[in-house]
């Protein structure tokens, strides 16, 4: 019996050799598992921070431009409060002007009536003095007529 009892023992410690075997195997393997997972979580670590970063500067941009808008909002208030009033303002001073204008076209009309009326009175008086003129250059003749008989009474 001594070489089944060898056997025995043969199969016991290729058992032992092989059941420590498996435990090695799958301690290294979970030792690599492990760590590859300790890297992947490092690695996940880093992309989250560098994520987190990101995300924080997009907030930070995100602010800015939300202060930006809100600026640019007031800018296009004020100048739209200044169009209106320069409008208001231009119509007021369109409105005087038209006012003017119509004066100075009413007056323009009175003035050309006076003008007219001053030119048929000129040729009125133009006319009298013709007339005038007509006569006492008519009455000349007469008195020179005149003045010829007194002074050449025989004649």
């Amino acid at each position: 019996m001594e070489l089944s009892q060898l056997l025995n023992e043969i199969r016991a410690n290729y058992e032992k050799i092989l059941t420590r075997n498996q435990i090695e195997t799958v301690l290294s393997t979970r030792i690599q598992l492990e760590e590859d997972i300790s890297k992947k979580m490092d690695k996940d670590e880093e992309a989250l921070k560098a994520a987190q970063a990101e995300l924080k500067e997009a907030r930070r941009q995100w602010h800015h431009l939300q202060v930006e808008i809100e600026s640019l909002h007031a800018v296009e208030r004020g100048l739209e409060n200044s169009l209106h009033a320069s409008e208001q303002h231009y119509q007021m001073q369109l409105q005087d002007l038209e006012a003017v204008i119509e004066g100075l076209e009413k007056e323009l009309q009175e003035v050309r009536r006076g003008i007219e009326k001053q030119l048929q009175e000129h040729e009125m008086l133009l006319n009298t003095k013709m007339r005038l003129e007509q006569e006492i250059a008519t009455y000349r003749r007469l008195l020179e007529k005149e003045e010829i008989r007194y002074l050449n009474p025989f004649s």
